[in-house]
């Protein structure tokens, strides 16, 4: 099993399955496992859903982990279902497909967890844990090491004196084993560096005044809200490590998602506005203990209990469902007519909506999935944002190799 191949059925001859198409690594496994008995576009889209019921649930081990009470876990529940159900930034990320990068983060917080529990007992359980929750963390996002490199340091910066040496040689192991465990993808990505164009082009630090604008947008109420609690928590619980140092984390996250690229144009390549995402998960914790603090000032907040927790049985399941969509009418008959109207003796290149397609009439990106159901050879992405010099095949918004269709003439 390599993680490059010529798959005649999608986009013909590029290196497949590593960075600069899917960055999921983990769809390409569970749907490398799995497709033979489900067909890869049901498999694909099942781990699709799967991550999406996935993500949210593992806010409450991650609290245990943090040595959070079953009572204070279940409120930090019910805040991260509120901000997953209602933050509009997470609802965009989900739109435009980002269910890897979900994933990757909200297991982020998961590794954080068993890496403090690491350090404080100091038990190979923990370093067991940790290895496979920041293993799975990076297969569902490559990206995701750099939070969980980032929180790792800032623990080890409070507890380097009370580690021992079994401890020191496990954490030491960390990276060794974690390439290790990568190498099927990373060694192919290496190899075809030469190939990558810059990706600098979307998530892109948002600048000084967005912070201003979505500070006083109602529509960011919910994550104001998480503002207060977490630096309320902060306040409260200050001496709290684990706590520090997502909180030192955080602000990491702040600054690379506002200002990072206006700083330092070298990390458009890695998308920084992408981890404010992270950034909202990571301070969940913060506000659980926020609220309580409140709870206990405020007796009134505890009427409100039952009702987020209605709240957030609605809403997620709705959200859930909302994703579950066949392929639309038209794009199934664009399907039906490309079996009946083709043969394999040529590829196949259609036009994709790619930034204009209109997400209010599905949530799904129809190019993506078109290829997997048809015995034929695709050329050209399904969509614009292949890094790859490849990439210019590409049939989009007009845009065909790249130029206005009007630009083209008869001869």
């Amino acid at each position: 099993g390599h993680s490059w191949f010529y798959d005649p059925n999608y986009m013909a001859g590029y290196p497949a399955g590593i960075i600069f198409d899917i960055s999921s690594k983990a769809t390409q496994l569970f749907t490398a496992l799995f497709g033979t008995l489900l067909g890869d576009a049901q498999a694909f889209k099942i781990f699709i859903v799967l991550s999406y019921i996935l993500a949210p649930l593992l806010v409450y081990p991650a609290l245990r982990l943090l040595d959070y009470d079953k009572k204070q876990a279940i409120i930090g529940l019910i805040i991260g279902f509120i901000i997953w159900d209602l933050d509009p930034f997470l609802k965009i990320v989900v739109d435009f497909g980002g269910y890897g990068f979900i994933l990757g983060s909200y297991l982020a917080l998961l590794s954080t967890a068993a890496f403090y529990q690491l350090l404080k007992k100091q038990q190979t359980k923990y370093f067991i844990l940790t290895l496979i929750s920041s293993w799975a963390a990076i297969l569902a996002h490559p990206v995701t090491v750099i939070v969980f490199g980032l929180v790792c340091i800032f623990l080890l910066m409070q507890e380097y004196k009370n580690i021992t040496k079994k401890t020191l040689l496990q954490i030491g192991l960390f990276p060794l084993l974690l390439f290790a465990l990568h190498s099927y993808w990373i060694i192919p990505f290496l190899q075809f560096m030469s190939y990558k164009i810059s990706s600098a082009q979307y998530m892109q630090s948002a600048g000084v005044l967005r912070i201003f604008l979505d500070i006083i947008n109602p529509l960011n109420i919910v994550r104001t809200l998480l503002y207060v609690c977490a630096i309320l928590g902060i306040v409260q619980y200050k001496k709290s490590k684990p706590l520090i140092a997502l909180a030192i984390t955080s602000v990491v996250l702040f600054a690379l998602s506002y200002v990072g690229t206006i700083i330092f144009p070298s990390l458009g390549e890695i998308q920084p506005f992408r981890f404010y995402l992270t950034l909202l998960i990571f301070l969940i914790p913060a506000a659980t203990l926020g609220y309580i603090y409140l709870q206990k000032k405020w007796k009134w907040l505890n009427k409100i209990v039952v009702p987020l927790i209605i709240i957030v049985l609605v809403l997620y399941p709705f959200r859930i469902a909302t994703l579950v969509q066949e392929l639309p009418v038209q794009e199934q008959e664009l399907g039906t007519y490309i079996q009946e109207a083709t043969d394999n003796s040529g590829r196949i290149l259609f036009e994709t909506a790619g930034n204009n397609r209109d997400s209010s009439r599905t949530n799904v990106f129809p190019d993506h999935f078109l290829p997997l159901y048809l015995d034929r050879q695709v050329i050209g992405g399904p969509y614009q944002y292949y890094y790859i010099k490849q990439g210019y095949a590409n049939f989009v918004d007009s845009e065909l190799m790249g130029k206005d269709m009007r630009s083209y003439s008869v001869e």
